[in-house]
């Protein structure tokens, strides 16, 4: 534990490059995920169950501006029913409305889940706070259907789920402490885990294992998952991992 401590520090001191440059970027980034990972988990357990049959709602054909307002209000409703209210950064209303916005509809009626697409390809505010569990595959499929080519989410389980819809690498961001995301808590993480993880199949190349890969304790350059080239220590890159600070991935179709 001290020898992670120890890297743990020195990974801190140590100048970052391409790290995110905001704490409103970093709030950003850590409720999508929060908010996705809720919202998908579950179909992972239960992707061989039969689908709930869902429809969807949107506000795409509204023309009439109180209706377009009244849609974006049961959006945000809908949105804000989580319980991860720490990492909450919601868009304002008036933001909503410029989106395109997606609701889950079912023989019961409109249910509290949906997604958005900001500035015509960029998947966000993707959630399930319905209580309908297994639907996150028809939601993320919709959202292509849509016109969605893009999100981001820090690595962990998102990075498998949204690799088997599809979507690549396109860039990463390293963790930066500077910007520590409000309320903080997410949990440690095995970089070498392709389930939960970008660096999984570069680690390889340095042995199973932390010890292994605490072996390596300068900067190099690794590339990743979609060919993205990072500088950085293999083993400060684990001990950050495993102290729950993963990066930030960028991904498309």
């Amino acid at each position: 534990m001290k020898k992670i401590l120890k890297e743990w520090k020195r990974f801190l001191i140590e100048e970052q490059t391409n790290s995110v440059d905001s704490q409103h970027q970093a709030n950003m980034v850590a409720s999508e995920t929060k908010m996705a990972e809720d919202a998908l988990l579950d179909t992972a357990t239960l992707e061989e169950q039969p689908a709930t049959q869902i429809q969807f709602i949107s506000n795409v054909d509204i023309v009439d501006k109180g209706a377009q307002q009244d849609f974006a209000k049961a959006f945000y409703k809908s949105y804000n029913l989580s319980n991860k209210k720490g990492f909450l950064t919601p868009y304002p209303i008036e933001e909503f409305v410029k989106m395109k916005l997606f609701m889950v509809k079912t023989a019961q009626g409109t249910q509290n889940a949906g997604f958005a697409i900001k500035d015509g390809n960029d998947i966000v505010s993707v959630h399930n706070n319905s209580g309908i569990r297994g639907i996150g595959n028809q939601m993320i499929e919709e959202a292509k259907r849509q016109g969605g080519t893009k999100l981001d989410h820090f690595d962990g389980f998102l990075s498998g789920y949204y690799r088997k819809h599809g979507f690549k690498v396109s860039g990463l961001d390293q963790w930066s402490e500077q910007y520590i995301p409000e309320g903080w808590d997410f949990p440690t993480s095995n970089i070498e885990d392709p389930r939960s993880s970008v660096y999984a199949e570069a680690t390889t190349k340095f042995g199973q294992g932390y010890e292994k890969m605490s072996n390596i304790d300068r900067a190099i350059k690794i590339k990743v998952e979609g060919g993205v080239t990072v500088e950085a220590s293999p083993a400060d890159k684990t001990s950050q991992y495993r102290s729950g600070r993963p990066d930030v991935i960028y991904r498309k179709l």
